[in-house]
């Protein structure tokens, strides 16, 4: 037997750059071997108890597009990307925009459908329904959607990452 060769990674996350590199909005790479002191101040963690993702900003006393860092991933890199504003948001919130009267008819991102092919596998439920009750918790244990925006005020655009399960499921640019 010889070992297997650990495979190279191949979703939006799969490029890596330097720690605090200039990158474009709505991107997202890797960065490995940076220490947490390094990556700014914690702006957000999710679950609120125990192991998972947290949320860095490496300047949170400014107003401009600059790195922001997700850690919690299971080869131990923290993932970044740029933003003036960025927070987690559950699926909760989600469904609750995604499916009211008033946004039903914005096209369906890439973010939006790998949700709903997720939500669909957890909770057995079909497109434009929320995850009953009795299955919410199952998927709402390891996923969140991470939302950057571009400026903060009015966005007519924002980006939209999910996370799932240790992993960086799809990111896309949603507008409005």
């Amino acid at each position: 037997f010889t070992p297997r060769k650990p495979s190279l990674p191949t979703g939006p996350d799969a490029g890596q750059v330097p720690l605090g590199a200039k990158m474009a909005y709505g991107t997202i790479a890797r960065v490995c071997g940076a220490s947490r002191g390094s990556l700014g101040r914690e702006i957000g963690k999710f679950p609120d108890r125990g192991r998972g993702y947290k949320l860095y900003d490496s300047d949170p006393s400014s107003t401009s597009v600059r790195p922001h860092y997700i850690t919690g991933f299971d080869d131990g890199c923290a993932r970044q990307f740029s933003a003036a504003l960025a927070m987690f948001g559950g699926t909760e919130f989600h469904e609750q925009v995604r499916y009211q009267k008033t946004t039903g008819d914005f096209p369906y991102t890439q973010t939006d459908l790998a949700y709903e092919k997720l939500k669909n596998q957890i909770c057995r439920v079909g497109r434009n329904t929320p995850c009953p009750p009795n299955r919410v918790a199952a998927l709402q244990k390891d996923t969140v959607f991470v939302t950057a925006y571009e400026r903060f005020g009015s966005n007519p655009r924002w980006a939209s990452i999910l996370l799932h399960d240790g992993a960086v499921l799809t990111k896309s640019i949603k507008a409005r």
